[in-house]
């Protein structure tokens, strides 16, 4: 071995320990994560009821619980918001001291020790007025902090975030119950989920094949579950998973899938897009409606001949955009309107009751129709004329009526309960009147829903029409008509859902449920434009949530992307960070205003304090009576001459005497007023 590699060698056992032993004292102070606590009282431990790393998670749960405060690190309250004490400033008051009466020196030290105090005054009162001018005390919240300490770990060479080793996808969106308090939490709640750790049965986890740590054990798994708490329970449908309200439903009214009021319309548009696709529209396929007691409009009046006929309104568009943001179609006729053309068209005796309809039977052939005549007659005469014009085009769909477990108008009430019915806050909503407010409930614009959304996506006469019918498409079933080529269209656009078409259709063949319904449903849950979202692509790592929206976990980045996201990450925290620096800078100068004062008050005081004494102790001497006799004589000059002439000094009381002309100073006008008195050529004060 070399010289030059005992050296390198040597070096590197030098690093290896600088980097083994130095950094560790400084991590255990720079890594600490700094946290919020909610509590009665900073002392008051015991009353403790959480610490959190980010502060708007701690006023979230305080303002819930009346009495308690947030407190930082420090133990200073930093919610509820209080602004700073008004200074305490002592307004100097002379108005006892006679000031004329005050030696120079005395007089001159009060006078400056008064300007000092008015300065300070002043400078506190400014000081104060711009902190107050904060409106509030800016707090940096502790996840800056926290992802401070990251960034700086990185950029030294440390690797604070550890490598995520496990991915756990969530193709269906299961169990990602909404929660705003976190960036994505709804997600990071389906990642818990996917993990298992949501089903505390380990058959069930089992049986779910839980965790997810693959996209087949996802897929399957995710079919399993919906297949046997969805379908199998009564909500055989995008409807019904929706608006749970079949009379065999085995779950109660407000067990739904989704909350998304839209979710079964999109969803039906691209299971018809995916019959479309591959050429199986003419097939077999089964849609179960619901039919509601007390709906309005069901039965629609008798036809006269010659009078106008009842219509159920337009069947809607089938948009051949599937986007996601395909804007909704013309809003149907409302049922029981009257249509202004008239049909001269005699009603046709197919069944009983059949003459006394409004709609025109006349296309319907006994016989080629018994069937669907069968079926028609489960349905309130409100439903007929879009059936019939349905089974006219498609003589090979079934049409089965479902009964609604209770009235519509109980079913409109409980689907009214807030955050129970949800809808995208866009224009065509706000316009439509759909949307109650724009409290945003879930994801980035998932609102409200008004009644009159409610009742138009609830009512299935607005939806018997291509492609909409699809959303009462039965489930339970792979039928013949589903095929590879239709979930592929079904995810056309999006190259990572593409990526995975096989494993969705086959987990379809696993539990014989609809392909269709399990892609649609991905594409609707976890589609983001041409890619999955990050909790069905598996990157959300619960320990390390996403920094932004929409983002990958940090533990699933390198470290070049780490430190780029926790730069821009930190970036929005640049003004709050320039703020809460300003803020801290004037603390600090209304701080050092207020010391000002006080010093300068303290001086105030003793220069107050020696003239109070001054005064206290000096006798009443008149003017020009320098000897105190109480009489004005050749004494006093002589003594006023001696004192000129530097051949004595005066005392303060002498001085003060001495000085006739109250100018603060002995001098030769004074010898003169004075001499001018004991010739009796004018008076003294």
């Amino acid at each position: 071995m070399t010289i030059n590699d005992r050296r390198k060698r040597a070096l590197a056992l030098i690093l290896f320990l600088v980097l083994l032993l130095l950094p560790l004292g400084q991590l255990s102070a720079t890594a600490r994560p700094y946290y919020y606590r909610v509590r009665l009282s900073w002392t008051d431990v015991a009353s403790q009821k959480g610490a959190f790393i980010i502060l708007q998670n701690a006023i979230n749960m305080a303002s819930g619980l009346p009495g308690y405060k947030v407190f930082n690190e420090e133990g200073a309250v930093v919610w509820p918001e209080t602004a700073t004490e008004a200074p305490k400033v002592t307004q100097p008051d002379s108005a006892d001291l006679d000031l004329s009466r005050l030696t120079p020196a005395l007089r001159d030290e009060y006078n400056a020790s008064l300007a000092a105090l008015t300065a300070a005054q002043a400078a506190v009162t400014a000081a104060d007025a711009k902190l107050r001018s904060y409106n509030g005390v800016p707090v940096l919240p502790g996840d800056y902090y926290e992802k401070r300490s990251w960034l700086d770990q990185l950029n030294a060479g440390l690797s604070p975030i550890p490598a995520a080793t496990v991915k756990y996808h969530n193709l269906y969106n299961i169990g990602s119950t909404p929660d705003t308090s976190r960036i994505d939490g709804a997600r990071i709640n389906g990642t818990v989920f996917a993990m298992g750790n949501k089903i505390p049965e380990p058959a069930l986890r089992e049986r779910y094949q839980l965790p997810w740590t693959s996209y087949e054990r996802a897929a399957t798994g995710g079919a399993i579950y919906i297949r046997e708490e969805f379908i199998d329970r009564g909500q055989d449908t995008s409807y019904f998973q929706k608006f749970n309200v079949a009379q065999d439903s085995q779950t109660r009214i407000w067990h739904q899938y989704m909350q998304g009021i839209q979710a079964p319309w999109s969803e039906s548009r691209r299971m018809h897009a995916a019959y479309a696709n591959s050429n199986t529209l003419a097939g077999e396929i089964f849609f179960e409606i619901p039919v509601f007691p007390g709906m309005p409009g069901a039965d629609l009046p008798p036809r006269t001949a010659g009078a106008a006929a009842a219509t159920e309104g337009g069947e809607g568009t089938a948009d051949p955009d599937l986007s996601e943001t395909t804007a909704l179609p013309d809003e149907p006729q409302a049922h029981g309107e009257t249509s202004t053309e008239e049909s001269s068209t005699e009603p046709t005796e197919l069944f009983p009751g059949a003459a006394l309809s409004p709609v025109d039977y006349s296309s319907l052939d006994a016989i080629r129709d018994a069937v669907f005549i069968s079926e028609l007659q489960q349905f309130p005469t409100s439903y007929h004329e879009a059936l019939i014009a349905l089974h006219l085009s498609r003589p090979n769909w079934r049409f089965v009526a479902v009964p609604a477990r209770d009235s519509w108008e109980n079913i409109v009430r409980e689907q009214m309960v807030p955050r129970r019915s949800l809808i995208e806050d866009n224009a065509a909503n706000v316009a439509a009147g759909f949307v109650a407010d724009h409290v945003v409930q879930d994801g980035y614009n998932f609102v409200q829903a008004t009644r009159k959304a409610v009742e138009y996506y609830m009512d299935p006469r607005n939806f018997l029409n291509e492609p909409y019918i699809f959303m009462f498409e039965r489930f339970s079933t792979l039928n013949s008509a589903q095929t590879l080529a239709g979930v592929e269209k079904i995810f056309e656009g999006n190259s990572d859902m593409l990526s995975i078409a096989r494993i969705v259709f086959d987990a379809a063949k696993a539990t014989n449920t609809s392909a269709y319904l399990l892609a649609g449903r991905i594409r609707i849950e976890v589609s983001e434009g041409s890619r999955m979202a990050n909790n069905a692509r598996g990157t959300i790592d619960v320990k390390y949530p996403p920094l932004r929206p929409g983002a990958d976990s940090l533990s699933f980045m390198n470290r070049e992307q780490q430190i780029a996201a926790l730069n821009t990450y930190l970036s929005g925290y640049e003004a709050e960070r320039q703020r809460y620096q300003a803020y801290q800078t004037d603390l600090e100068a209304l701080a050092a205003a207020q010391n000002s004062y006080t010093q300068a008050m303290a001086r105030h005081e003793q220069a107050k304090a020696a003239a109070a004494s001054f005064l206290a102790s000096a006798p009443t001497w008149t003017p020009g009576d320098l000897d105190g006799d109480e009489v004005i004589t050749l004494v006093d000059l002589l003594r006023l001459r001696q004192a000129l002439l530097g051949l004595r000094e005066l005392s303060n009381t002498e001085r003060y005497a001495a000085d006739i002309d109250g100018h603060g100073m002995v001098t030769i006008v004074d010898l003169l007023r004075l001499r001018q008195a004991l010739l009796g050529l004018r008076e003294l004060p």
